[in-house]
């Protein structure tokens, strides 16, 4: 399970405790406003991550499933996708083969809270650019997604 102390009683999140705990650094008030999707089955995970990434100034959608997923994919663009691996329908293995299929470009980050051995097995074989274990801090969070932002606009640059 994913432990969040940024969470009140009432499962509500307060953003002024998450905020607080992560920090006001100059590199979030420097960072480039960027779109990230993130893809998962649960609501109040998604939220957090929504709460946690606008707070780093990165535009946030959201998907609920690997399908939906990809139907925003087809009418917006984004330059990171952020999905959960575990998800009724399509998981977050096949939603990375369809986004990489279609834009080989996009990051593409697995979070998951699986055995780290049976995770690197199966990574083996698809085009995954990184995978957080869960649980993990808001501040991984951060700097993992903006490392891949920013190579990214390297990668458009050059």
């Amino acid at each position: 399970m994913f432990n969040i102390e940024a969470m009140d009683n009432s499962n509500k999140f307060q953003s002024h405790s998450y905020i607080k705990d992560y920090g006001e650094s100059d590199d979030v008030k420097n960072q480039i406003s960027k779109r990230v999707l993130i893809v998962d089955d649960d609501d109040i995970l998604r939220e957090f991550l929504d709460q946690a990434l606008t707070a780093a100034n990165i535009k946030v959608k959201s998907a609920s499933n690997g399908h939906d997923a990809l139907d925003l994919l087809n009418n917006e663009s984004v330059e990171l996708v952020l999905t959960d691996i575990q998800m009724p329908g399509m998981d977050g293995w096949e939603l990375a083969t369809h986004i990489k299929k279609s834009s080989p470009e996009t990051p593409v980050i697995l979070m998951t809270g699986m055995q780290k051995d049976q995770v690197e097995e199966k990574r083996k074989n698809n085009h995954i650019d990184f995978i957080l274990y869960k649980p993990f801090s808001v501040k991984q969070l951060e700097t993992t997604v903006t490392n891949y932002l920013t190579k990214g606009e390297q990668r458009r640059i050059l």
